[in-house]
């Protein structure tokens, strides 16, 4: 069975034997199929990530013979020609960084971050290949902030090391910092916590020219108060907020068994969608749902966007969460929603269902203690889902009250 390693520098073994993958460019272009295993790379793209700009007159014939000897090591099916390319046919699971990418798509932080050996292309000049080796160091940084964030909610003692030597390696991740305070004022160290946050503040000044961004500053006044959210259970602590329902919502008219069906859904399935015609009342009642959740609750209202691929971005936006390099703008989410208590509601899905369905899904699976709790005229279709019908209300009882209230306020 062919194995290839692309943490810590370029290796391959066969059969469990280490095997000569050849000089530099030769692991380079090894290096190159590996990170698009079962995809066809164009020979134009291979001279390209492995000479940049300046290649040989001899560049695709070179290409050539480095493959020829990477199938005499690797094996003759090893490396496909198909058409203008070729193709590293080896299993799904055959290439570390591979692995690595899966766990984390599923979520496994701990089992993604035991692939993680090095620093991917360890000792290769491959210039064009430095935003790919950026972005998986992202990626393995976004799965060790996850791991920490588990760590100082068990242990914070055990977590301040590593906290401590991950932010003299990486300064302007501020992520990191806040960790590290929280960790720090949770055994006892106030002082030293502040002066974390000072030492942060000190290098995005004098690196980046800017302040440190809410989350720091939330967490600086925390700390200085000795607020309790502090000691609690959650390992994330104020990721985005604490949540931005309106705060008078007036009376929930003639809903009250509604709520507690809502109540009982959430509490048994990750995603739960109210359906009904418009204007039955299934915004009002997420509304007074939602502000029975623990935990910080947000409303992303859908209605004034077109197209299902907004759906990310505006959540985003409501969140205030930035897209981080090596992620998606949905992974971004998720990793910002992660292992804190949550429950965003999303109104008005039908007209971009798509959209709503694939976020929605992402977080039911890879945020354990999220719910989402949609709004739409038809379901989501996605696993996990429970729907709730919302019927009209009886004409002759509350269906006449809640005239009656409109009417009022219409006046």
């Amino acid at each position: 069975m062919v194995r290839i390693g692309l943490f810590g520098g370029v290796s391959a073994a066969v059969g469990g034997a280490t095997v000569d993958v050849g000089p530099a460019k030769c692991q380079t272009v090894l290096a190159v199929l590996a990170l698009s295993a079962g995809s066809v790379v164009p020979v134009p793209r291979l001279v390209e990530l492995v000479w940049g700009d300046d290649p040989p007159r001899t560049a695709g014939k070179t290409v050539q013979s480095y493959v020829v000897r990477l199938r005499k090591a690797l094996g003759p099916d090893s490396i496909v020609r198909t058409g203008a390319g070729y193709r590293l046919a080896v299993a799904a699971d055959a290439v570390d960084v591979a692995r690595f990418r899966r766990r984390l798509d599923v979520g496994d932080v701990q089992a993604a971050l035991t692939e993680w050996t090095g620093t991917p292309l360890a000792g290769l000049d491959a210039q064009a290949l430095t935003p790919m080796v950026d972005g998986l160091v992202e990626q393995w940084l976004g799965a060790v902030e996850a791991d920490l964030e588990h760590r100082v909610g068990t242990d914070a003692q055990a977590a301040i090391g590593p906290l401590t030597e991950l932010t003299a390696s990486h300064p302007l991740r501020e992520g990191l910092w806040a960790l590290l305070m929280t960790a720090l004022y949770r055994v006892g160290r106030q002082a030293d916590a502040l002066a974390a946050y000072q030492k942060a503040r000190r290098q995005l000044v004098e690196q980046l020219g800017i302040e440190p961004g809410p989350r720091l500053h939330d967490l600086e006044s925390l700390i200085l108060g000795h607020d309790e959210r502090l000691h609690g259970s959650g390992h994330r602590i104020l990721p985005v907020g604490d949540g931005n329902l309106p705060v008078r919502l007036g009376r929930l008219i003639g809903r009250d068994e509604d709520l507690g069906v809502v109540a009982g859904a959430l509490a048994e399935s990750p995603v739960v969608t109210l359906v009904g015609p418009g204007g039955i009342g299934k915004t009002r009642l997420a509304l007074a749902a939602a502000q029975l959740s623990d935990g910080a609750a947000w409303l992303v209202e859908l209605a004034d966007i077109a197209s299902p691929g907004d759906v990310p971005r505006l959540v985003a936006d409501t969140l205030e969460v930035k897209e981080s390099s090596g992620r998606t703008l949905t992974q971004s989410i998720v990793a910002a929603l992660r292992s804190r208590p949550a429950l965003l509601v999303l109104d008005n899905c039908e007209h971009v269902i798509d959209g709503a369905a694939g976020l929605a899904h992402a977080i039911a699976e890879r945020c354990p203690s999220v719910r989402v709790l949609a709004t739409s005229r038809e379901s989501l279709g996605i696993g996990g889902e429970q729907l709730v019908e919302v019927a009209p209300l009886d004409p002759a009882g509350p269906g006449a009250e809640l005239f009656n209230e409109r009417a009022r306020r219409s006046r």
